[in-house]
């Protein structure tokens, strides 16, 4: 499904399910068992309500401006120089959300590394090996405190999703800012990158039983591919949307999701990504590479001069 109308109903429609956790019994099966990403129905709002109470402890507020200063520690020490900012997009975000929850400012970088092995193998159908993960979640657990199974859920989720998905929207604003030259206001190009060049650029749902989406009839058990990078760019909605455009009024993005299934991190991701975007708008873009990828565009490498 490409267009937004359609894929706005089908994110609402309990009728299309997510994907299932993947079988199996170590802590990273356990793990994906247990967040509200693989729920559905009552399950699903309960764990999500659990994240979002989780993310009301935290001054979302403050976590701009921290993430900030430690960009600037980064680009002071490589000023003049080349540094490939897409370690420091991935790190950074994940260390301040974790000192905003509670951890020693000291174990950040350390829940930084475990939190990347975790992110790898997260997403349905990660191909990887599963002793580095599992140990990886064991040793989050332990950092954390070993917090009941459902509120380790909940804060894990939270520190993983951070990952990819927050270094990606740093990453490709910066590629798109650095180069056009748009170097205005942070916000406004933010939320034109969700719309215009998202780090996730689709979903997957199963459909429980028959269901119509507009001019779709959907048969059940059949796998639904919801393309938001394509909703993002649905001509009905947006004006010139192959244009990059940080002044458009429009800003019906779905790369959060919509409805009862929206990221519950939006606010904490925006705020995080402005920090480290904002500090960064005096650099000059060198090179920016991607990874080939079946659904994520984050920057393999964003090499910027300081």
């Amino acid at each position: 499904m490409t267009r937004q109308a359609d894929v706005r109903a089908a994110l609402a429609d309990p009728r299309l399910q997510v994907t299932p956790p993947a079988p199996g019994d170590g802590p990273m099966a356990r793990l994906r068992r247990a967040v509200s990403r693989f729920s559905d129905g009552a399950e699903h709002t309960a764990r999500r309500s659990a994240a979002v109470a989780e993310y009301g402890r935290i001054a979302v507020a403050a976590l701009r401006a921290e993430v900030g200063a430690r960009v600037c520690v980064e680009l002071a020490a490589a000023r003049g120089g080349r540094i490939d900012l897409m370690p420091a997009a991935r790190a950074i975000p994940v260390g301040v959300l974790a000192t905003a929850m509670g951890l020693q400012a000291g174990l950040s970088s350390e829940v930084s590394e475990v939190v990347a092995v975790i992110a790898a193998a997260y997403p349905p159908g990660a191909v990887v090996e599963p002793v580095p993960a599992d140990r990886a979640v064991t040793r989050l657990e332990a950092l954390l405190g070993h917090p009941e199974p459902g509120r380790f859920a909940a804060l894990a989720v939270l520190l993983v999703q951070t990952c990819d998905a927050t270094a990606g929207l740093i990453g490709n604003t910066l590629g798109q800012v650095l180069s056009h030259g748009a170097r205005g206001a942070v916000d406004a190009a933010l939320a034109e990158t969700l719309r215009f060049d998202p780090p996730v650029r689709a979903t997957v749902r199963i459909a429980r039983e028959p269901v119509s989406i507009g001019e779709v009839a959907i048969p059940a058990t059949a796998t639904v591919i919801l393309d938001l990078a394509a909703a993002n760019r649905d001509p009905a909605v947006f004006a010139y949307p192959g244009r990059f455009d940080p002044g458009r009024p429009e800003r019906a993005s779905l790369t959060f999701g919509s409805g009862h299934r929206s990221c519950p991190g939006e606010k904490a991701a925006f705020e995080m990504a402005a920090g480290f975007v904002q500090a960064a708008l005096g650099c000059e873009l060198a090179d920016i590479r991607y990874a080939p990828s079946t659904n994520l565009r984050v920057p393999s490498r964003l090499e910027v001069i300081a």
